[in-house]
């Protein structure tokens, strides 16, 4: 199976995960403005991640840049489709998380990314009350926070533990 493949799959899951029931989009939000929209995202996927971080390594700065890049250039480009004008750092985390772990998964990165996909599933089993469609970057941080205290041996990383608590969450 050919990298352009994967990468399309990749894709396909972080979309499906990052915009289902996240209220990315205003209420009247034209259909074509939605699909320029999901080009834009995929083209920043593709540009600022894939092709910097395969067969390398990302940190936990680099990560933030890359969540907080995103979040500029969404809403210069297409605050008219977006809820309120703007891409929440939650869902802006979910896009890149989303990809990150995906590329992870299939062997593309050195190690495992600096942090995961936080949603609804990840949260509650954290025992925090929070939104990650609504999610500031403080927030968010304080969900990271809250995983790296639950590590153990059996997990090196917060993306190896969130992993293993996603995988047996969902069997």
């Amino acid at each position: 199976m050919d990298d352009k493949y994967k990468s399309n799959v990749l894709w396909a899951s972080t979309r499906y995960a990052a915009l289902q029931r996240s209220n990315v989009y205003k209420k009247d939000a034209e259909d074509l403005d939605k699909k320029k929209f999901r080009y834009f995202l995929k083209d920043y996927l593709l540009k600022n991640i894939f092709k910097v971080y395969y067969a390398a390594d990302i940190s936990e700065s680099q990560l933030y840049e890359l969540i907080n890049t995103l979040i500029v250039e969404a809403e210069m480009e297409h605050s008219a489709v977006l809820r309120n004008g703007k891409l929440f750092f939650g869902n802006a985390q979910k896009f890149v998380n989303t990809y990150l772990k995906s590329m992870w998964v299939v062997g593309w990165l050195v190690n495992p990314p600096p942090h995961f996909p936080v949603d609804s599933i990840i949260i509650k089993e954290l025992k925090m009350k929070s939104k990650w469609t609504k999610m500031n970057e403080d927030g968010y941080t304080e969900v990271i926070k809250s995983a790296k205290n639950k590590l153990n041996d059996s997990a090196k990383s917060i993306a190896e533990w969130e992993l293993h608590k996603y995988s047996a969450l969902k069997e």
